[in-house]
């Protein structure tokens, strides 16, 4: 009897220690995954980062961060981000809806300028 509790003590020790890298692991990925988020990158890269204390983590990701391009935009993607004038495009859209342009108003403008022929 007694060597069937001691395998049955050993068993039951094994899974404990199991379950507990297995929540290890999920700590250490999730804490990834806040870390990927606060940098503004997706979570899907938690299993590329390599690191357990948050200096490593931190280290990691500023590397990663560095290693990748920077982000561009498709070409003729209108967004509405800022121009470089300072007027984002959100407010030049709304100015260009509500007809003016550059303080003028565009039906104005349009009919101020005699009309060319093409021939």
């Amino acid at each position: 009897v007694v060597p069937e509790l001691q395998e049955t003590v050993q068993t039951i020790k094994q899974q404990l220690e199991a379950e507990r890298q297995q929540r290890a692991q999920a700590e250490l990925h999730a804490k990834k995954v806040q870390y990927l988020a606060g940098a503004g990158l997706p979570a899907d890269l938690a299993d590329v980062i390599v690191g357990e204390t948050e200096e490593q983590l931190q280290v990691a990701i500023d590397k990663l961060k560095k290693s990748m391009p920077p982000k561009t935009l498709p070409q003729g993607y209108i967004g509405l981000g800022a121009n470089t004038d300072g007027v984002s495009r959100s407010q030049e859209i709304l100015q260009r809806i509500k007809g003016k342009v550059n303080g003028e108003n565009v039906m104005s403008s349009l009919f101020s300028r005699p009309p060319t022929m093409n021939q």
